[in-house]
C-alpha cells in the first residue's frame, strides 16, 4: 500500500466512525424523546401514537445500546438508551401480570369466543367461514360489518346463524353469530353510542351459565386522527364505563372485547380500568393484531379483551390472515368463583 494512501484511509475511517456515532445518537435520542412524550398522551392525541409503540421503541433502544457499547467511544450513552428501555418497561409490564384472584374450578364450563374486525372492504368470506368452522367458537363477533358483509357471511357460515345485527350504512356495524344448534341462553341488546353525527352501536350479550351470567360487550372504538376524533374516542370509552356502572357494586362477570384502537397500557384504558375495574387480559400485551401487512414485531395490540376479576381468560391467541387488516382474536372465558 502506498504511504500516501494511509492518511486517506485513516481519514475515511474517522469519518465513518463519526457517522456511526451520529446516527446512533440521533436515532437513540429520537426514540428516547418518543418514550418521554408518550406520557403526554392524555393531553394530545398525537402522543398516543408514541404510547402505542412502546415495545417497538424499547427494541430499537436496546439495539442502539448494544451497538453503542461495542464502539470504542461514548459507551456511556448505552446507559442512557437502556434507561429509555426501563421507562417503557415500567409503563408496559404492569399489564402483563393482571390476573383473577381465584382460579375457576377445573370443571367450570368454558365459553369459546372469536372476534374480528372483518374490514368492510374485505371479500374473503369463504376464508373467514372456513376458519370459523375449523375453530367452532360459541360466539363470533364481527366489527365493520356492512350490509354486503352481513349477507355474504350469512351465506357462507353454514351451521351458524346471525343472532344480533347492529348494522349501519357506514360499514361500522357489529354482528353476533352463534351455532345453529347452540343451547346457550343468550339475551342481547344494542347500545347506541351518540359520539358523533353518525352514532356507533355496541352489542351487549348476556349469556346464562350454571355459575351465573356472563356479560359481553362487543365494541369498535374510533381511531384518533384529529382532535375531534380523539373526543369521539373518549365518548365511546365513557359509553363502556356507563355500561359497566350498574354492576359496580356487584361481583359481576363483565368482559368488553373488540377493536379498541388503543393498546392495553394506553391512557384511555388505564382510566377505564380505574373507573370500572375492567382490566386488559394479561395475555393481550404480547398478542399483536394490527396491521397484518407489517412483521409481527412491528404490529400493535388494538384488538383485545378487558374484563372484571370475575372472569378468567385462557387460550388467548390470534388466528391467521382472513383478508382483513386485523387478525382474528380467540379466547376462552370461564367464571371465577366469588368469595365474599
Amino acid at each position: 500500500m502506498p504511504r500516501d494512501a494511509l492518511p486517506v484511509l485513516m481519514s475515511i475511517k474517522r469519518f465513518a466512525s463519526r457517522c456511526v456515532h451520529w446516527v446512533l445518537a440521533v436515532s437513540g435520542g429520537t426514540l428516547l424523546l418518543f418514550t418521554i412524550l408518550a406520557y403526554a398522551a392524555p393531553w394530545w392525541w398525537v402522543f398516543a401514537g408514541f404510547e402505542a409503540f412502546r415495545i417497538q421503541t424499547s427494541l430499537g433502544l436496546t439495539a442502539i445500546a448494544v451497538a453503542q457499547a461495542i464502539l470504542p467511544r461514548r459507551r456511556w450513552l448505552s446507559i442512557v438508551w437502556l434507561a429509555g428501555v426501563l421507562i417503557n418497561a415500567i409503563a408496559v409490564l404492569p399489564w402483563t401480570t393482571a390476573a383473577p384472584n381465584h382460579a375457576p374450578p377445573a370443571d367450570a364450563p368454558t365459553l369459546r369466543v372469536m372476534q374480528l374486525n372483518v374490514q368492510s372492504e374485505n371479500r374473503q368470506f369463504q376464508r373467514i367461514a372456513d376458519h370459523v368452522h375449523a375453530t367452532q367458537p360459541d360466539l363470533v363477533f364481527f366489527q365493520e360489518m356492512n350490509h354486503l358483509t352481513r349477507d355474504h357471511l350469512v351465506k357462507h357460515l353454514h351451521g351458524y346463524r346471525l343472532h344480533t345485527d347492529a348494522n349501519d350504512s357506514g360499514g361500522r356495524g357489529i354482528g353476533l353469530f352463534v351455532p345453529q344448534d347452540s343451547t346457550l341462553d343468550i339475551r342481547t341488546n344494542i347500545i347506541p353510542v351518540h359520539s358523533d353525527q353518525r352514532p356507533r352501536q355496541f352489542v351487549h350479550a348476556e349469556v346464562q351459565t350454571a355459575q351465573g351470567p356472563i356479560h359481553l360487550l362487543s365494541v369498535h372504538i374510533r381511531r384518533p386522527g384529529n382532535d375531534a376524533a380523539a373526543l369521539v374516542q373518549q365518548r365511546e370509552l365513557n359509553a363502556i364505563a356507563q355500561w359497566a356502572e350498574p354492576f359496580a357494586q356487584t361481583p359481576a362477570a363483565l368482559i368488553a372485547l373488540g377493536d379498541f384502537n388503543m393498546v392495553p397500557w394506553s391512557h384511555g384504558l388505564r382510566k377505564l380500568r380505574h373507573n370500572t375495574g375492567l382490566t386488559p387480559a394479561r395475555q393481550a400485551w404480547h398478542t399483536p393484531t394490527w396491521p397484518i401487512t407489517l412483521p409481527r414485531v412491528a404490529r400493535v395490540t388494538i384488538d383485545l379483551a378487558i374484563h372484571t376479576p370475575a372472569i378468567q381468560t385462557s387460550n388467548y391467541h390470534t388466528g391467521p390472515d382472513l383478508g382483513s387488516d386485523h387478525l382474528p382474536l380467540h379466547l376462552d372465558i370461564r367464571l371465577v368463583p366469588h368469595n365474599p
